[in-house]
């Protein structure tokens, strides 16, 4: 091997161990955060913290320490796992490929996208049946695949209500395309398009893949998904309404994670059986304007935080241990954010908002869904600090907004929205960042006047009505936000949960 080539091979392994230790590390730190707030198997829903004994006992910093200390070096002894499950898995994939090779160190003479297909089934120790036919076609013809399969699943007045809930919302400022923002999307992030009801893997023709490890990258999880496809057909397939449908983006967010721990585990098969010497370096993708940044935010929730709850739940077993998973995929993006509710007995089951009538002075709503704990972060993000927007967040236990049509411009609609909470500090920790989000938003000063005795807000302006009213159970929270006080008082009086 080329000295270069190990160089590069060993600042690979580096990497991956160290980004896997950074994901462990704050996945611990949000454990301890839910086992100190009671949200763990085995804890408490006491939300006051003991304090320091003053005569001799330990200082909260150097408890601290000490549980971090204890927690390196159980980190130590699973990365020394995993490097015994990569090593073996590089042993493995390269006598394979070595005994069916007619290249040097094993690789064919000529790559070609074909060439991967038994790359990624040795990885993920499952056949293809048949092997997905590639089909090269201009990037133009790509996307355009890409928009027409979208439109196939979303009508234009959906689209614009998708965008138009994101305005009512507050979680984009500037009206936009829908259709054409996530097909941009699709076309940086994945680079391909699979139909599964043809078998087909469109791909750009002008990729060069032999000489961009990053193309080959995406190349791979492409493949690797289309695999998984067909094992699993359909899911986590429905791109559409994975954005807001908190059980639709669970098990998409599973299976893209699979299919990302795949292409990890073959990339450093690559680095150590490939000279990069002569390699292109990967290009600077450039951000698609038409996607604002929330959606483009939601839209990498199941590569990132799919991947890390793949990876952490195969640990021990590697990617083969992933199909148990597919016996139960996770019921929501709040498993796959903390994959420490999906592991608990009994199961986190989210909560539903259920109501009898939803239509209000006549009027449906043009969107009614859910907008879950991640995209909750999101929005508080925007105006309150990191750690703010955390702990706003977390907690999430079920939620429901409707948004109902009203006059043109921004802050024109009407919305109503229900979040339910796993315990009343998470709900009070909520109605507090939502309080200053939507003050900050329409630039409406605090006043004593609008804080009520149960801990509610009412803020009863000529321009604006903002109703946070607290549940009597202290757990559940209603957001009412329109311009006009007779809508506000019909979405009160009509959408009172069952």
């Amino acid at each position: 091997m080329r000295p270069i080539t190990l160089l590069l091979s060993l600042l690979l392994l580096a990497s991956l161990a160290g980004s896997w230790a950074y994901a462990t590390y704050q996945r611990h730190l949000i454990g301890m955060k839910m086992a100190d707030r009671g949200l763990l198997p085995g804890s408490t829903d006491d939300t006051t913290s003991e304090a320091p004994d003053p005569d001799g006992g330990e200082p909260d910093d150097v408890t601290l320490i000490k549980k971090n200390l204890a927690f390196f070096k159980e980190q130590v002894e699973l990365l020394r796992k995993e490097n015994e499950n990569l090593s073996s898995s590089v042993r493995k994939l390269s006598e394979q490929l070595a005994s069916g090779g007619d290249g040097p160190e094993g690789q064919s003479a000529g790559f070609s996208p074909e060439s991967l297909v038994r790359e990624v089934e040795l990885i993920r120790e499952l056949k293809f049946d048949p092997a997905p036919k590639f089909v090269r076609v201009p990037v133009t013809e790509l996307e355009a695949k890409i928009r027409t399969s979208l439109r196939a699943r979303l009508s234009d007045e959906q689209a614009a209500a998708q965008a138009r809930s994101a305005r009512a919302l507050g979680l984009v400022t500037e009206e936009f395309d829908f259709i054409d923002a996530l097909t941009g999307l699709i076309l940086e992030q994945a680079g391909g398009h699979f139909e599964p009801s043809t078998n087909e893997l469109f791909i750009d023709e002008a990729s060069d893949f032999e000489k961009r490890p990053d193309l080959k990258g995406k190349l791979v999880k492409e493949i690797a998904f289309a695999l998984l496809q067909q094992h699993h057909p359909g899911v986590g397939a429905d791109v559409v309404h994975t954005l807001n449908n908190d059980q639709t983006a669970a098990a998409r967010a599973f299976v893209l994670g699979d299919a990302v721990a795949t292409k990890i585990h073959y990339g450093v098969v690559d680095a150590l059986n490939n000279d990069f010497s002569r390699s292109q370096p990967p290009v600077t993708p450039t951000a698609y304007s038409a996607a604002p940044l929330y959606l483009r935010q939601v839209f990498l929730f199941p590569y990132m935080m799919g991947s890390s709850f793949a990876q952490e739940l195969s640990q021990d077993g590697g990617p083969k241990s992933l199909d148990r998973i597919y016996d139960r995929v996770p019921a929501s993006t709040a498993e796959v954010l903390h994959p420490e509710l999906y592991k608990a007995s009994p199961f986190f089951l989210p909560a539903v908002v259920t109501y009898d009538e939803v239509v209000v002075r006549e009027a449906a709503p043009y969107a009614d869904n859910v907008l879950v704990e991640f995209s909750m972060y999101l929005l508080f993000k925007a105006r309150l600090a990191e750690g703010d927007a955390f702990e706003a967040a977390q907690g999430w236990l079920g939620d429901r907004y409707l948004c109902y049509p009203g006059s043109a411009g921004p802050g024109g609609d009407h919305v109503h929205w229900r979040t339910l909470w796993q315990t009343e500090k998470d709900a009070a920790e909520f109605l507090k960042a939502a309080q200053t989000i939507w003050l900050h938003r329409y630039a409406i000063p605090w006043n004593a006047r609008y804080e009520q005795p149960d801990g509610s807000t009412v803020v009863d302006d000529p321009a604006r009505q903002i109703r946070l009213r607290l549940g009597a159970d202290k757990k559940s929270v209603v957001l009412i936000d329109s311009p006009d006080a007779a809508w506000a008082d019909a979405m009160e009086a009509a959408l009172v949960a069952k």
